[in-house]
């Protein structure tokens, strides 16, 4: 399960924008469009992952974030304003990890993709891209984005890894009329992209984050990729299993810092039906809060705390099936003195 496209709330924001706005005139969106050609220089998305040539001009920028929260992580997503502009950008490409693993029939994987939009109906179609990459584009052929910024193409690469990235390109509203120009352009850049050195990490290991005097050690199961998002006084870490195309999510989340909220308690709509399952974690007995955040999947969440003034807040999502795996990982976190070596 993945959420296809970005939120409707957060649509402004891909082009760099705090929410709908005015739109900017849309004359001269054509010679624009013919001036997009990726031909500046190579340059690395994802922390390395893929290699591109960009539109002169082209700069990335990461989406704009709260400064309650932390900013995305560079492992997991690039956002590239390929037409900058002001109040907001007007071309954009944003490059994310879908944290799957593709069937290697491109055009089938981006086929099972779009499915999860059942507001919109695509056109899929197998799309050329560099040595050692397949991919597939789609085409969106009806939804009305209104103010939002709207998708002009989508494209699904995979790696030579066998992992599989998203790839969306977004226009302002009043650009709808040039979208064939856009599309054509935004099929150029997908043209230049090429397989980068990095590679998921999908080994076991451990890895220890800083808490005080003591050291947090994740352990990091065979199959998972670690990412981490540094806040602005706390950090997020996300251990994801890399699963075949289509297959439930596998994840656990760990907040390290002072003001940890329970995720039940920010859904909308509320959570009517909390469960508790008592539980050990971190040394600690706790009772780890068990609720559904979507249909056929459990989260399961605790709060511990460490010392004066840090919380650590996991939270576990899987379905029921894979949930006692999920919980092994879990409970084998451990602090450990920064000077003691981790058994």
């Amino acid at each position: 399960m993945r959420l296809l496209l970005v939120p409707l709330l957060a649509l402004s924001l891909a082009c760099g924008g705090k929410g709908p706005g005015p739109a900017s005139p849309a004359a001269g969106a054509s010679s624009a469009a013919a001036a997009t050609k990726p031909e500046g220089a190579e340059q690395e998305l994802l922390a390395g992952r893929i290699k591109v040539r960009l539109p002169e001009g082209a700069k990335v920028s990461a989406r704009p974030h709260s400064v309650m929260a932390a900013p995305g992580s560079v492992e997991e997503e690039s956002r590239v304003l390929l037409v900058p502009g002001k109040p907001y950008a007007r071309f954009v490409m944003i490059v994310s990890e879908v944290f799957e693993l593709g069937s290697g029939n491109a055009v089938a994987d981006a086929t099972e993709f779009v499915r999860a939009d059942a507001e919109e109906r695509y056109r899929v179609e197998a799309l050329p891209v560099g040595a050692g990459l397949k991919a597939a584009a789609y085409v969106p052929e009806g939804r009305a984005d209104g103010e939002h910024p709207s998708l002009v193409l989508g494209a699904l690469v995979e790696a030579g890894d066998a992992s599989l990235l998203s790839v969306q390109f977004y226009i302002l509203p009043e650009m709808k009329p040039e979208s064939a120009a856009w599309r054509a352009q935004a099929k150029q850049i997908l043209g230049s992209f090429a397989a980068g050195p990095r590679k998921l990490d999908l080994s076991a290991g451990e890895t220890k984050v800083p808490l005080g005097d003591q050291d947090l050690v994740l352990a990091r199961p065979a199959g998972f990729c670690l990412t981490a998002q540094p806040g602005p006084d706390f950090d997020v870490y996300h251990l994801r299993k890399v699963v075949r195309s289509g297959a439930p999510p596998t994840t656990i989340g760990v907040y390290v810092g002072g003001h940890p909220s329970f995720q039940y308690r920010q859904a909308e709509p509320p959570v009517a039906n909390v469960g508790a399952v008592p539980g050990t974690f971190l040394g600690q007995a706790t009772s780890f809060s068990e609720w559904q955040p979507f249909p056929n999947l459990q989260r399961r969440e605790a709060i511990v705390k460490v010392g004066d003034h840090d919380f650590v807040h996991v939270f576990a999502t899987a379905a029921p099936a894979a949930m006692p795996e999920v919980m092994t990982a879990v409970t084998s976190m451990k602090l450990v003195k920064r000077d003691a070596p981790a058994k």
